[in-house]
């Protein structure tokens, strides 16, 4: 049987309108459907009708993992260890077929121009409060590959999986408050580093609150810049050249190594990084 794959990230969002402006007029997602309290987005490399969904909320953080087995098996867990919930469909709905004229064949729908135009949702960063114990349960639970883990002195920082040979589809990130559950980002991948420099310099136009970034994590060799939607959601916008053999040993990141795996250059994150999610 197949680990089911990540498919879509689905987000509470306390203000829906500015949010749903937001990932289409900044990011440059594509709205695929709005209803009832609920908007649905993709990436401009996807052909599935939605990779996050925003739902109007009282609070901002996490509504489901949404997880997509190809063999249609139901019996997988409602939620994760530390309380995430999740849903996991046997089949993506796809988005209607672009009907215009396509230069690029292979392109899903047009580059429009619009915002940072992200290719993928890349992964989703999770709180947990050992991420060890949860990256064992998602290995022994739905068949993820640990990739990566770092350790400090005080333990298991964080860990990353993947079904794929992506180097991240989720990512556990020790919870600073013991009580895990919770989101602390959202990852979508762009298709070259320099995308990355394109979004600083336009969230500096826009005033998009910007955490850390430009750097490089030395987990997933991950280009990054980190920051937050209007309605209090860590985001980023990440660049990994690393892809996993088959069966490629984990790599373990030892506490002398921890600060490395979290930045080989750039600013070192500010402390929020570790210790603010939703």
């Amino acid at each position: 049987m197949n680990p089911p794959t990540l498919a879509a990230v689905e987000l509470r969002c306390p203000d829906l309108e500015r949010s749903r402006a937001f990932f289409v007029d900044v990011l440059g997602l594509l709205e695929s459907d709005t209803a009832d309290g609920e908007v649905s987005l993709r990436c401009v490399g996807e052909s599935a009708h939605t990779s996050v969904v925003l739902r109007a909320s009282d609070t901002p953080g996490l509504a489901a993992v949404v997880l997509h087995d190809r063999d249609g098996a139901e019996n997988w867990p409602a939620a994760t260890s530390d309380g995430h919930q999740l849903r996991v469909v046997g089949e993506r709905q796809q988005a209607e077929p672009y009907q215009g004229e396509r230069v690029i064949l292979n392109q899903p729908t047009p580059l429009r121009g619009v915002g940072i135009e992200p290719r993928r949702l890349a992964h989703v960063g999770l709180t947990a409060t050992d991420p060890a114990a949860a990256a064992a349960w998602w290995q022994e639970q739905l068949g993820y590959a640990l990739r990566e883990s770092v350790a400090d002195d005080e333990g298991e920082l964080l860990s990353t999986l993947s079904t794929t040979p992506a180097s991240c589809e989720v990512m556990l990130v020790r919870s600073a408050n013991d009580n895990g559950g919770g989101l602390h980002h959202v990852a979508f991948t762009v298709d070259q580093r320099d995308r990355i420099a394109d979004a600083a310099l336009l969230f500096a136009e826009l005033a998009v609150p910007v955490e850390v970034g430009l750097g490089q994590h030395g987990v997933g060799q991950l280009s990054y810049i980190y920051f937050f939607e209007p309605s209090g959601n860590r985001l980023a916008l990440i660049h990994s050249p690393l892809w996993w053999d088959a069966g490629a040993p984990p790599v373990r990141w030892p506490p002398e190594s921890w600060r490395r795996a979290l930045w080989l250059w750039g600013a070192p994150p500010p402390s929020s990084f570790l210790e603010v999610h939703t």
